[in-house]
C-alpha cells in the first residue's frame, strides 16, 4: 500500500493500522531482501528499481493465487462431465440438448468430445461414451439411448415419379452407406429381397456426411429419424414415406460404475431422460 500512496502515514490510514506498524512491516520486507527498497524523502516515500522488481514479483504471485482459486471455485460449482460421441450424434442429437443437460435442476458442464474411434472409458479418458452398434460392449453401465428407424430420404432433384412408393426404383438409385451396409441390408430385407449392392453405390465414415451427400444428389441415404426428434431434416432433402424399417444397429451410453450422485451418473440420467420424452 505504501508504494501506492507514496507515504507510510497515508498506508497506515488507508489499511486502518499505525505509522509504526508499517514502518515495523516494511523493515521486515527490506530485511528479507536484504537491502532498501524504498527511497525516504522529506515529503513522503519512492520505491527504488529493487523494489520495483520485488513488488512486479510479489503482484505476479498473488495473481496466480488469485487464478487458482478463481479455478477450484469453478469445478467445485459447475462440475464438468466429459463425453465422447461421433461427430454425427453431436451435430444432430447433443448438442441441440446441452442447455437442457448442463442447466436443470442442477448445474453442469458438458465437456464434447468428438471422434470416429472408441474412447478409453476404463483408463479414464472420458466419463461416458457414446457407442453405436449392435452392444454388449463389455465395460461400464451400458444402457440402450432409443429405439431407430431409418427411412430413405433423396434430393429434390432425384424425387420423380418413379421413385414416390417404388422401392425397386429406390434401390437402382445409387445408396449412400455409412461404414457399412447393415441399414440398407435391413432395409433391403423388407422392401427389395433380391438386392444386392451396386458399384454407384457410396460408403462414408460419418451418418452426417451421408445426408450432405444426400443433399447434394449423389444418392440415396438412410435418415434416422430418432437422431433428429422433433427436427426437421434440413433443406433440400424428402423423405420417401412408406419406407421406414428398423435399425439393426443402435445408440448406447455407458458409463463407469460410480454413485448415483456422481457428476457422470446425473448426467447420464439427464440424457436418457431426454430419449425417453423424445426430445
Amino acid at each position: 500500500m505504501a508504494h501506492k500512496t507514496g507515504s507510510f502515514s497515508a498506508a497506515a490510514l488507508e489499511l486502518g493500522v499505525t505509522h509504526a506498524a508499517i514502518s515495523r512491516r516494511v523493515d521486515v520486507l527490506e530485511n528479507w531482501a536484504g537491502q532498501k527498497i524504498f527511497q525516504r524523502q522529506a515529503r513522503g516515500v519512492l520505491v527504488n528499481e529493487v523494489g520495483q522488481r520485488i513488488l512486479a514479483r510479489i503482484e505476479h504471485a498473488l495473481a496466480q493465487l488469485d487464478s487458482l482459486a478463481g479455478s477450484a471455485e469453478r469445478q467445485t460449482s459447475v462440475p464438468e462431465v466429459r463425453i465422447s460421441v461421433t461427430p454425427s450424434f453431436a451435430r444432430y442429437w447433443l448438442i441441440p440438448r446441452l442447455v437442457h443437460i448442463e442447466d436443470t435442476p442442477a448445474r453442469l458442464r458438458m465437456q464434447v468430445q468428438t471422434d470416429w474411434r472408441h474412447a478409453d472409458l476404463v483408463n479414464g479418458e472420458t466419463d461416458l461414451v457414446v457407442r453405436y452398434g449392435l452392444g454388449n460392449w463389455g465395460i461400464g453401465v451400458e444402457q440402450k439411448m432409443f429405439n431407430e428407424t431409418l427411412c430413405p430420404v433423396v434430393s429434390a432433384r432425384l424425387l420423380t415419379s418413379g421413385i414416390a412408393g417404388n422401392a425397386q426404383a429406390v434401390a437402382k438409385l445409387p445408396l449412400l452407406h455409412v461404414a457399412d451396409s447393415a441399414g440398407w441390408r435391413a432395409w433391403a430385407k423388407r422392401y427389395v429381397p433380391r438386392w444386392r449392392q451396386k458399384e454407384a453405390d457410396r460408403s462414408f465414415s460419418d451418418y452426417g456426411q451421408c445426408l450432405e451427400a444426400a443433399q447434394h444428389g449423389l444418392g440415396v441415404a438412410l435418415w434416422n429419424r430418432a437422431m433428429h426428434g422433433p427436427q426437421s431434416l434440413g433443406e433440400g432433402l424428402v423423405v420417401l414415406e412408406g419406407f421406414d424399417v428398423p435399425n439393426p444397429l443402435a445408440h448406447y451410453l455407458i458409463r463407469r460404475h460410480a454413485p448415483l450422485d456422481a457428476p457422470p451418473n446425473v448426467a447420464a440420467q439427464r440424457l436418457l431422460a431426454l430419449c425417453a420424452e423424445g426430445a
